[in-house]
């Protein structure tokens, strides 16, 4: 009679784990409820302010789209506006480091505006482009701002 009980237990035991084997997620709720995270729902909070001309940078996204993240070499960078007419001094090609924008500061000039394109084929260095050149050996050619109609005979 001794050993009724704790037989009573442990079989009473055995049938409970049974159970709980058999129908392990039947309403339960997991230790850590995991959500995966949409890429749209991440983004959807987060409204970044652009940077207007003249406001210091580190990178040419943190600007308006207008303008670009231009390197002085002196230790400083500033917001300035993308060259938009015919003839205005301008950096060959927008550098991107990632496929998703992350775009570069620049030294000496911008890259051309929408609707325009950087020709560098054109003769005579300017005044800032020789200025660029004292500062780095291995500086960029600077170009010249084109409307991009003739884009298309340039290349």
């Amino acid at each position: 009679m001794r050993n009724v009980l704790p037989s009573c237990v442990v079989i009473f035991l055995g049938i409970f784990l049974l159970a709980v084997i058999g129908h392990h997620d039947a309403n339960a709720t997991p230790a850590l409820d995991i959500q995966q995270r949409h890429e749209e729902s991440m983004t959807e909070g987060l409204k970044v302010e652009l940077k207007g001309v003249g406001a210091p940078c580190h990178w040419s996204d943190e600007c308006n789209q207008t303008l670009c993240c231009l390197n002085y070499g002196n230790g400083t960078q500033s917001c300035q506006k993308r060259p938009t007419a015919q003839g205005e001094e301008c950096y060959p090609e927008k550098i991107m480091l990632t496929p998703w924008e992350d775009e570069v500061p620049y030294s000496g000039a911008c890259p051309c505006g929408e609707g325009f394109y950087c020709d560098t084929a054109s003769n005579g260095d300017s005044r800032r482009e020789q200025n660029a050149k004292a500062r780095s050996e291995e500086s960029v050619k600077l170009g010249h701002c084109k409307v991009n109609g003739t884009a298309q005979e340039a290349r």
